[in-house]
């Protein structure tokens, strides 16, 4: 899923009390990267503007929720650069306001509906999360749903971004959980370790290896490209990311 930031600021200065948007990627409290709205509003200061509730019901008429903001801050005014436009370098990083629970929790039923609560409180950084809160209403956003996705998958579950977008509580989504990993169980068509490679290639592999794949026909082009002599080896740039937990 694409977040065209120009939309959901189009969208954020929408609102009636809203004088100007700004909207972003940033860090929150935990260091987790958080698509984040800005609000500059006239008395600000004195707690005037719109609730985050209304926010999130003004631009669900608007956007996708997957384009919704998962925090929100309201600032009297923004930050100027010399040359009068606004510096996003110094508006303020969010903190946990604007991330709230539906009002009233409600337990999870059974085993995926309790992974699911479990997951969204990990990734967030809530206490608790009930079966009828919603993922983008917690500060969720479709950053951060990969890591939904890898912790779910930890449990022996399946998932997509599409699922987490489409169904965004956990209830709503628990169906498609089961469901999903159902199928991709009966679907699994289990493979010697080496079964893809030529008898040849698994004959140059040193030994003490797990398994081995052939390369795909991008993989091969990158490399060919990188071991050219003009290239210097700088080519490409691969970033790849891993959650490591300390014993």
């Amino acid at each position: 899923f694409r977040i065209e930031l120009g939309e959901v600021e189009a969208a954020l200065a929408a609102h009636p009390l809203v004088d100007a948007a700004v909207a972003l990627v940033a860090p929150d409290p935990a260091g987790n990267d958080v698509l984040v709205g800005y609000l500059a509003v006239t008395g600000a200061e004195d707690g005037a503007g719109p609730t985050v509730e209304e926010m999130r019901e003004h631009l669900a008429r608007r956007l996708p929720g997957y384009m919704i903001p998962g925090a929100f801050v309201t600032l009297p005014a923004f930050p100027l650069t010399a040359n009068g436009k606004t510096d996003r370098r110094r508006l303020p990083a969010p903190g946990s306001a604007g991330r709230t629970p539906t009002a009233g929790y409600e337990a999870p039923r059974g085993p995926v509906e309790t992974a699911l609560t479990e997951v969204f409180a990990q990734v967030l950084g809530h206490e608790r999360v009930g079966a009828l809160d919603n993922w983008f209403a917690l500060g969720g956003d479709s950053i951060r749903s990969l890591q939904v996705l890898a912790r779910i998958r930890e449990r022996g579950l399946d998932l997509t971004v599409a699922d987490l977008m489409s169904s965004p509580t956990v209830r709503a989504l628990a169906p498609s959980v089961t469901a999903r990993d159902r199928a991709a169980a009966a679907a699994e068509t289990p493979y010697e370790p080496f079964a893809l490679l030529t008898p040849a290639d698994r004959a140059a592999l040193p030994e003490g290896l797990e398994d081995a794949y052939p390369m795909t026909r991008l993989q091969a082009g990158m490399l060919y490209h990188s071991d050219l002599p003009s290239a210097g080896g700088r080519v490409y740039h691969n970033v790849a990311s891993y959650l490591i937990e300390a014993p």
